[in-house]
């Protein structure tokens, strides 16, 4: 049992000096603001009178059930859940991001809440 342990963590330590001796270097590309622009065309809603007229009762609905002070909640139901799943009246990150999107995408950066910056 010794003998396999020692066999293990030999095998360990060569992996991890031949991982941090490796002069690769990551290539990462910052995309231009031509890039942002596509992006954000992509997922803009198609202009018709119908779509305006929808997108704007779900926004007043958002606004008066579904937003908070602290973030945007998941959804209505406000049943017990298990303490480990977010099935029920949670704020998630997620549904955060999506509303963020939206406001970026109608151009309303003012409601964007401000992140305060740390000292």
């Amino acid at each position: 049992m010794r003998k396999i342990v020692k066999i293990l963590i030999a095998c360990l330590s060569g992996l991890l000096i031949t991982a941090c001796s490796s002069n690769n270097e990551a290539q990462v590309t910052i995309p231009n603001r031509q890039t942002n622009k596509m992006v954000l065309a992509k997922y803009q809603m198609r202009s018709n009178p119908v779509n305006k007229q929808r997108a704007k009762q779900l926004s007043r609905f958002i606004k008066a059930n579904m937003l908070a002070k602290q973030g945007i909640y998941t959804n209505l139901s406000q049943q017990k859940q298990p303490a480990e799943l977010a099935t029920g009246h949670e704020m998630l990150s997620e549904s955060s991001g999506m509303w963020l999107t939206y406001l970026a995408l109608n151009k309303q950066t003012k409601a964007i809440p401000k992140i305060p910056k740390p000292n």
